[in-house]
């Protein structure tokens, strides 16, 4: 699994490196100098809230996984939430989709011994509970700060207004393949279909069979969840504390390096279009698009002087530090395992 993911990780470096140039070109005031005479008057309290804001998005959706694991498979009581967390975040980060890191948060969860189809079902369902908490953001951003929309630049709004449709095909498709997965089977085996006639799409009966699959798993996924409100809230609870949190350390760098906290709604909407955004795009991490967003978004902010500044240190915090901290866990969760069956394997 990590061989296939190496192309990712160089790719995941380079464009690392250009996004920072980028976000240090676009800047006449930036400066190394000033940034770094910025973080020595940062305000330290405002800064570890930064740091356990970073830690929440890692630690709630371990919790999030944790809860649907117990609800859909009783006999695991203890499941290593935050190890399948870190490597969603970690390879989510590194691959050019918002879902890039389920396989390998299912390789650790079966490698735990918990079966195939609980684990897709877990999976199935916290990417369910994602699409609805930042569709849900997204609402509230609208209805708080609606008028931050037309601050961006023309890219920008088109950005966000594919983020927003896509998040609600998303939302709105997950549901009808739960709730009426019959209707959207003949759906797309229409599409498919005509897709073939049109010569848009060959061998059209292979496509059919990976959607008889596709549908099976929500099938099984709907009759897992049927009745368990409680557990579908926990995880719905859980997935909010999570990308709120990840939302949150914009604005705790913002008051950290001097901010006006009668501006924290601001900040707060701003960084949440900049995520709806950037979600949909097909890029590891959405970097270069999320740094362009925030970038145009803090800049239009008055009372901040120097926009790179916060947002080289707010992405730094949220993004590439959480990497650095997940590949730690993930590290730690490997090691621990292998230690584990190498006993087992000596005790038989």
């Amino acid at each position: 699994m990590v061989k296939k993911k190496i192309p990712w990780m160089i790719l995941f470096v380079i464009i690392a490196g250009l996004s920072i140039w980028a976000v240090v070109s676009q800047s006449s005031s930036f400066s190394f100098k000033a940034l770094i005479e910025s973080l020595k008057h940062a305000k330290v309290p405002w800064m570890i809230c930064a740091g356990i804001s970073m830690l929440g998005f890692i630690v709630f959706e371990g919790l999030a996984l944790s809860s649907l694991i117990k609800g859909v498979y009783k006999e695991k009581k203890h499941p290593d939430g935050i190890v399948y967390a870190a490597a969603d975040v970690y390879f989510s980060a590194i691959t050019p989709s918002a879902s890039g890191g389920q396989p390998a948060s299912a390789f650790f969860m079966m490698w735990d011994g918990i079966p195939t189809a609980e684990t897709t079902i877990v999976l199935l369902v916290n990417l369910i509970m994602y699409n609805v908490v930042l569709m849900l953001l997204g609402g509230i951003a609208f209805i708080i700060h609606g008028e931050i929309f037309y601050n961006f630049e023309l890219p920008g709004q088109i950005l966000i207004i594919i983020g927003v449709v896509v998040l609600v095909l998303l939302v709105v498709g997950f549901l009808m393949l739960i709730k009426k997965h019959n209707i959207m089977r003949s759906f797309f085996i229409l599409l498919i279909m005509l897709g073939y006639k049109l010569h848009i799409i060959k061998y059209p009966h292979r496509r059919i069979r990976k959607l008889e699959l596709t549908v099976a798993r929500y099938s099984e996924c709907a009759e897992a969840i049927s009745g368990k409100v409680g557990m579908l809230l926990q995880a719905f609870i859980y997935n909010f504390l999570q990308k709120l949190s990840q939302i949150l350390v914009t604005v705790f760098c913002y008051l950290a390096l001097g901010g006006n906290i009668h501006n924290f709604d601001e900040v707060l909407c701003s960084q949440i279009l900049v995520t709806v955004g950037s979600n949909s795009v097909p890029i590891p991490g959405s970097m270069g698009v999320a740094d362009y967003l925030l970038l145009h978004a803090l800049s239009e902010i008055k009372d901040i002087e120097n926009p790179a500044n916060l947002e080289l240190l707010s992405r730094g915090i949220s993004f590439y530090i959480c990497i650095v901290v997940s590949i730690i866990i993930l590290i730690c969760g490997y090691v621990s395992r292998r230690i584990k069956g190498s006993s087992k394997n000596k005790d038989n």
